[in-house]
C-alpha cells in the first residue's frame, strides 16, 4: 500500500487546507442533486465537517421550494439536473 494515500474516513479538511471548524456550525449548505447516492454521500460530508444540512432535494423545483423555506447561506447544486424547472428566473 502506498504511504502517500489518504483513506478517506482518515482525511480532514483541516490538515490539507486549514479548514477552520469554528464557523461551520453557524453555515447552512442545501444540497441539490438528483443522484441520490451522491445527494446522501455530499449532505453527510458536509455534516461530519460541522455544517448544517436542512435540506437534500433532487429536482431545481423542489430547490426553490426548498430555498424559500430554509434561508441557507450556500446552495451545493448540480448544474445537470433531470427534469424541468418552473419559475427558473427566481433563482437569478
Amino acid at each position: 500500500m502506498r504511504s502517500d494515500l489518504v483513506v478517506a474516513s482518515e482525511w480532514t479538511p483541516t490538515e490539507q487546507f486549514g479548514w477552520d471548524e469554528s464557523t461551520a456550525g453557524e453555515t447552512s449548505i442545501m444540497v441539490v442533486e438528483d443522484e441520490g447516492i451522491v445527494a446522501q454521500d455530499l449532505g453527510e460530508r458536509l455534516k461530519i465537517m460541522g455544517y448544517q444540512v436542512p435540506a437534500i432535494v433532487g429536482t431545481g423545483q423542489d430547490a426553490i421550494d426548498s430555498a424559500e423555506e430554509h434561508q441557507t447561506d450556500l446552495i451545493l447544486m448540480d448544474i445537470m439536473l433531470r427534469g424541468e424547472m418552473r419559475e427558473h428566473k427566481r433563482l437569478i
